[in-house]
């Protein structure tokens, strides 16, 4: 039998199933119970959807020379987006932070906006640093991140310097890193 063929979106629709839910069995169901749940996989005929679960499907390769894509083979060994550099047999090189790795071309996925824009820095997407500027998405206040090192929260001042503050990092927009800051003496 066929491994099924999947998109990279699908795949990791699939991928977030199995995260989501106990057991395929429970996958199965919601998908046979909530078909709008999965919407990215309506093209599936459900032994389709069941033997992706398990694990016995490919992906589309639809990759180029100079797409942005992401590592990640499932063990939570997921690295910034890089640069497909080339191809040879089931592997890609990839250019990432000026060094090339070799991937299986199996474990890479298009890297997202998100992921882009950081990447181009040099940055995993919400990789803040001492010294970036931010906002918040729920004012309107421009904060100087002070310190890094909570998993949930950074450490920020206001312009003014009068009131620290923690701000969750999901609430974060990078305004500026620190790197590109033209006011700091080097």
């Amino acid at each position: 039998m066929d491994k099924v063929l999947l998109t990279d979106v699908q795949a990791d629709k699939i991928s977030k199933c199995k995260k989501m839910f106990a057991t395929p069995l429970e996958a199965l169901t919601s998908f046979f119970e909530n078909p709008e749940m999965h919407d990215e996989l309506s093209q599936l005929t459900d032994q389709e959807f069941a033997l992706a679960l398990h694990g016995w499907y490919d992906v589309e390769q639809d990759y180029e020379v100079g797409d942005w894509v992401v590592v990640d083979n499932g063990y939570n060994r997921q690295i910034a987006a890089g640069r497909i550099a080339g191809f040879e047999d089931d592997y890609c090189t990839l250019e990432y932070e000026n060094r090339q790795l070799i991937e299986l071309c199996k474990d890479i996925r298009k890297a997202t906006e998100d992921e882009i824009k950081w990447a181009k820095i040099g940055r995993t997407v919400g990789q803040y640093k001492y010294r970036d500027v931010v906002a918040s998405e729920s004012n309107e206040t421009i904060w100087f991140v002070t310190r890094t090192a909570d998993k949930d929260f950074l450490h920020v001042i206001d312009f003014g310097g009068s009131s620290p503050t923690v701000m969750k990092r999901d609430d974060a927009i990078l305004v500026c890193p620190v790197e590109k800051r033209f006011d700091l003496r080097r």
